[in-house]
């Protein structure tokens, strides 16, 4: 994929699944690829934002879909805004969502909210896991989730990914949209 490239997200866009009856889906994406779930092996992905409202949240979208049914489930992972800094984030989705997050390196967090400073984040597929990564550039890879159920799916052969980078700002009344740019994105599967 061609970079850089800019994602605006509008206020209001969200991906997010809670139980009882909260279901977003409306965030800004760039795909890079569709391809079935058994060929996926790992993507990286480098942005960077200028934080500023909650629940900002840059990074990667793996959406996973059965065929033919409508059934989605999803993974996200990069930067979220929360409790106003910025702080690794991975969120996924089998039948509702849940999240996890860890804090930035206390000498970035000035540089990441202003967008000053890009990041890079990795999935990679370890057996029968798929593991989401920080990735530091003193080449350091700081494992955030390990994910499991993925590739326990039934029907593996039913089941696409579509690998995309992703922006959105859930904070409805937040002034402006969130821009966010990506440096560097790319995919591996199965048939590289």
């Amino acid at each position: 994929m061609e970079c850089p490239f800019v994602l605006s997200a509008n206020p209001g866009t969200d991906i997010w699944k809670k139980p009882p009856s909260t279901e977003r889906d409306n965030p800004i994406t760039k795909s890079y690829a569709v391809i079935s779930l058994k060929s996926l092996q790992s993507a990286t992905i480098t942005f960077s934002a200028q934080y500023g409202s909650p629940y900002d949240q840059v990074g990667f979208l793996v959406r996973i879909t059965h065929k033919p049914s409508s059934a989605l489930k999803w993974i996200k992972g990069g930067i979220e805004f929360f409790e106003n800094e910025p702080v690794l984030s991975v969120a996924c989705c089998d039948q509702w969502a849940d999240w996890s997050t860890a804090p930035l390196p206390e000498s970035a967090v000035d540089g990441v909210t202003k967008g000053e400073t890009a990041l890079t984040f990795s999935l990679r597929r370890k057996g029968s896991a798929l593991w989401v990564y920080f990735d530091q550039e003193n080449g350091r890879r700081i494992p955030l989730r390990e994910i499991t159920w993925l590739y326990g799916l039934e029907d593996q052969d039913r089941w696409e990914v579509e690998v995309g980078a992703m922006a959105a700002r859930a904070d409805k009344d937040a002034p402006e949209p969130l821009q966010a740019k990506f440096h560097a994105f790319d995919v591996k599967f199965d048939n590289e």
